[in-house]
C-alpha cells in the first residue's frame, strides 16, 4: 500500500474523520461543524490518504506552543489499515514537525508499547489526570 500525508484540512472531508473515529469506536455521533472547529483549532494535524482509492485511513491532531511542548491529542487509524505502518509515519511526522519540542501523549491502557517502539517512551512518576467537559 502506498499512502500520502496531507496537512491541509481543507482537503480532507470531515465526514471521513468521523468514519474513522466511529470505526474505532470513538462514539456514533459526532457534529460536522464541531468536528471541522477542533481540527482547525489544533496546531497541526497529518492525514494519511491511501493513494490507490483517495481514501482516508489516519490521522494525527497536535497541540503545541511550538517551543517546548507538544502534545499529541490523537492517533486514528481504521481498524482496516491498522499494524501496516501507518501509525507511525503519522508519528514520524509529527516528530519530524516538532523535532524543537518535548512530544507528550496519553495513552489508553494497552497501547503504550506501539509509542515507545516510536521514541516516545513512558516517564516514571508522570500521570495523566484529566476532568470530563461540563455540560
Amino acid at each position: 500500500m502506498d499512502f500520502r500525508m496531507e496537512t491541509d484540512i481543507e482537503r480532507v472531508k470531515i465526514e471521513d474523520i468521523i468514519t474513522l473515529y466511529i470505526e474505532n469506536g470513538w462514539g456514533d455521533y459526532y457534529d460536522l461543524g464541531y468536528v471541522k472547529n477542533y481540527f482547525c483549532g489544533s496546531t497541526y494535524s497529518v492525514f494519511a490518504i491511501d493513494r490507490q482509492t483517495n481514501r482516508l485511513v489516519g490521522f494525527a491532531r497536535v497541540l503545541s506552543d511550538n517551543y517546548h511542548t507538544t502534545w499529541i491529542a490523537e492517533i486514528v487509524v481504521s481498524p482496516s489499515f491498522q499494524r501496516r505502518g501507518i501509525g507511525t509515519l503519522l508519528i514520524s511526522e509529527v516528530k519530524k514537525e516538532f523535532s524543537h519540542t518535548s512530544i507528550y501523549a496519553e495513552t489508553f491502557s494497552g497501547t503504550e508499547a506501539f509509542f515507545i517502539k516510536n521514541g516516545i517512551n513512558a516517564r516514571k512518576n508522570m500521570v495523566v489526570v484529566s476532568r470530563a467537559k461540563e455540560d
